[in-house]
């Protein structure tokens, strides 16, 4: 929540009542190891302050997947929706990180029969693994399977909200490709980057981000 400091301060000002939500796992305990995606759209929305109103749903990265689920299937709540830096898609990996990936297979095929092939692995797999992951719990690194293995691709052409797209230009964990592929893939929706940022471009490019926003709302 504290990565939206910046957010909540602008947007007060400007007159909106802004709610930045914690989540069991980040800003709150652990939840069961069973939740994924849809659990955590489902414990968003019991937790509206009103769920007869509609609000702004703003999404960063993981918050993106759970925005873009709650879009889909309960868009009577949703009045517009904010992706930035938005998760949620599994777009094919590039060709260094397919070479590792499939090393990765043939080490745990051959990790039983030959010496030294486990630790190759590891190796391997903390190359590909997020620093979020590596650090993460036991129980939320089951959970972050959970998210990351469930492709939103199929939400995304039943999304009716009026949608902005806002990303930093230098993003390497939600690259660019994956902005474009949101944008043709949600009708109403524009793009907007920000030069120069990278995954948190709301936290380093907070006044360009707000003024983008801003304008999207305000229309």
């Amino acid at each position: 929540m504290n990565s939206w400091v910046q957010q909540l301060d602008y947007f007060q000002k400007q007159g909106f009542k802004v709610l930045a939500m914690e989540m069991p796992g980040f800003d709150l305990p652990e939840p069961n190891p069973n939740w994924g995606v849809p659990e955590y759209a489902d414990y968003v929305i019991k937790h509206l302050p009103d769920r007869k109103k509609r609000y702004v749903f703003i999404g960063h990265s993981f918050g993106g997947r759970v925005s873009i689920f709650i879009a889909c299937h309960d868009p009577e709540i949703v009045d517009r929706l904010v992706l930035t830096n938005s998760a949620g898609l599994n777009l094919k990996p590039y060709p260094g990180r397919s070479i590792l990936i499939l090393l990765s297979k043939l080490a745990y095929i051959a990790q039983k029969h030959v010496a030294g092939v486990s630790f190759l692995r590891s190796i391997i797999r903390n190359v590909l693994g997020s620093r979020g992951f590596r650090e993460a719990t036991p129980v939320m690194r089951e959970v972050m399977k959970k998210v990351v293995n469930l492709d939103l691709q199929d939400c995304l052409p039943k999304i009716k909200a009026k949608t902005l797209i806002i990303w930093g230009d230098k993003d390497k964990i939600t690259p660019v490709p994956m902005a474009h592929a949101l944008h043709k893939s949600i009708q109403d929706s524009s793009l907007k980057f920000i030069k120069g940022a990278g995954h948190s471009s709301h936290k380093t490019h907070a006044n360009e981000w707000n003024e983008i926003v801003y304008e999207f709302l305000d229309k």
